[in-house]
């Protein structure tokens, strides 16, 4: 396929990325008069998993999830038409200058928040870069996937694990073609959260020696390079880049719960009672796997 200059009544402007299976535009949709973000499969990919995703993305409302506008065929390609911003994470961090700690613990739980609602959809969101959060005038922060995401529950389709696109947002199962769950996508989240309280990616290089790194160095923590970041914010990116998946937050959901109690949206009288419900909830998750684990055991004796 080439460059096209228009899709059906959207005008390309820029092309914005393209990773191994997707092209994404900057264009306008002409009937309605609005920006939007193209994402167009390539030649050569699979059409059954594109639209399956799409289809998972636009059944998800949640304020801080960009939108799909559209969904369309193009020269026997699909296209989906997505939420648009020229202002995003990237914007603000350009010259190694952390961001101000209130504006990080408002941008961190919109994020993680809708993270946690893609997941809870079938989806996961593997490329958490500051290009993927965009921050439109009206103030709340979405994220956007412009690569592919990752397909966690479909029965018909065997996805596979994300290649590593944006090195310093690479979690270290990645670079090793591991498995890709929630807390692979939480280690991405952390590399974000890391560069909005020090300005700076956990680590630094080559792609090649970052990918090393992300494998084989715990990165340094937060407080040793800024020694005024909340303590609860530093611990939370601290533990979301841990190398060990096991050490991590395990869920967005515990990931929510921790930025809420650490960005003062949960009044302190609540904290407790949150922090005990969270503990329940783990406890009650653990008695639930090791039923399976045993049933698992009792078929093989």
């Amino acid at each position: 396929m080439g460059e096209p200059q228009r899709i059906d009544h959207l005008e390309l402007r820029e092309q914005i990325t393209q990773s191994e299976d997707v092209a994404v535009w900057h264009a306008i949709d002409s009937l309605a008069g609005v920006h939007v973000a193209i994402k167009v499969l390539l030649p050569g990919q699979s059409k059954d998993r594109f639209l399956r995703e799409a289809s998972l993305w636009r059944s998800v409302d949640h304020p801080n999830l960009a939108n799909i506008y559209a969904v369309g065929e193009y020269q026997g390609l699909p296209w989906v038409a997505m939420e648009y911003s020229d202002r995003t994470l990237a914007s603000l961090l350009t010259d190694s200058t952390p961001l101000d700690q209130e504006l990080v613990s408002s941008i961190a739980l919109a994020a993680a928040r809708g993270l946690q609602a893609a997941n809870q959809a079938g989806f996961l969101i593997a490329d958490v870069a500051p290009a993927n959060v965009l921050l439109p005038d009206d103030g709340t922060p979405k994220v956007i996937a412009y690569a592919s995401a990752h397909l966690t529950n479909d029965s018909d389709i065997t996805d596979r694990i994300p290649s590593p696109k944006l090195p310093s947002y690479t979690s270290p199962e990645q670079t090793e073609a591991r498995q890709f769950d929630q807390r692979s996508a939480i280690y991405t989240f952390g590399a974000l959260l890391f560069q909005m309280l020090t300005g700076i990616p956990p680590f630094s290089g080559s792609p090649e020696e970052i990918a090393a790194q992300h494998r084989r160095r715990p990165a340094t923590s937060v407080h040793q390079i800024r020694k005024d970041v909340w303590p609860e914010m530093g611990r939370i990116a601290d533990r979301c880049l841990e190398r060990d998946p096991d050490s991590r937050f395990q869920t967005f959901f515990e990931l929510v719960i921790n930025l809420a109690l650490a960005s003062g949206s949960v009044p302190p009288e609540q904290h407790r009672s949150v922090r005990q419900r969270l503990s329940g909830m783990k406890l009650r998750l653990a008695a639930a796997l090791a039923v399976v684990a045993a049933g698992i055991v009792a078929v093989f004796l």
